[in-house]
């Protein structure tokens, strides 16, 4: 496997590349696949219009209320 690896600091992140190591061409986190950023988008705007609906934050799930 490719040594290679991103690391995100701000998410504190680590993705390492999936491909063999002596293969011509880019690491697998370089290479970007627009059907899958197209359907995150349309996932993120979904739970979005949810939240709205419902009155609440979609990030504040996650948390505990005190």
């Amino acid at each position: 496997m490719c040594p290679a690896r991103l690391h995100d600091l701000r998410e504190d992140s680590r993705r390492w590349c999936g491909l063999f190591e002596e293969r011509p061409g880019r690491h697998s986190f370089d290479v970007s696949d627009p059907l899958r950023e197209l359907l995150h988008e349309r996932i993120r705007r979904e739970a979005r219009r949810r939240a709205a609906e419902e009155g609440s934050d979609p990030d504040d799930e996650d948390r505990d209320t005190p």
